[in-house]
């Protein structure tokens, strides 16, 4: 893939990214019904392995997206030394949002999702270690891949089950 790819790729996952989290965080619409007083709470986590991993994961996600950002301000400037770091963020934000968010619910599916995330964190930590020393998005990267590796293979591992 020529850099000029790697930058619109990189570019445009940048803006999705961006879109989503706008979309995502926008207020109710107006006239939107209010939460009624004694509604039920969303769900909760039901075990603590289960709130530390949703925890760990989002930690990871917002890690993540500031690494990949760096990354792509690197590929901008005409450095393809962080290209390898930008895809493996890539491939590591999605399944730790999803990780998130099912840990966060209580949801069974966790459990199994939890193994597959621990070694994508572990692949991610792996490409993120080099640059350690060299940039703090990559260190904070690292740091929040490896808690959520190992809050994940605890939970695949059988330690929380909702």
């Amino acid at each position: 893939m020529e850099r000029r790819q790697i930058v619109q790729v990189a570019t445009a996952t940048a803006i999705a990214h961006s879109l989503v989290t706008i979309l995502g965080c926008r207020a109710a619409p107006t006239g939107a019904a209010a939460p009624t007083p004694g509604a039920a709470a969303p769900p909760s986590p039901s075990t603590p392995e289960l709130a530390q991993l949703a925890a760990t994961t989002a930690d990871c996600v917002r890690a993540g997206e500031a690494c990949l950002e760096h990354c792509i301000r690197s590929l901008a400037a005409g450095s393809s030394m962080m290209a390898e770091c930008a895809k493996s963020v890539q491939q590591m934000i999605p399944i730790c949002r999803a990780l998130s968010s099912l840990s966060a619910m209580g949801s069974t599916h966790a459990r199994a999702l939890a193994g597959a995330c621990a070694d994508v964190c572990a692949e991610c930590a792996a490409v993120c270690e080099p640059h350690v020393g060299h940039h703090a998005e990559c260190k904070a990267c690292f740091e929040a891949c490896r808690s959520s590796e190992a809050a994940a293979r605890a939970v695949a591992r059988g330690g929380s089950a909702p």
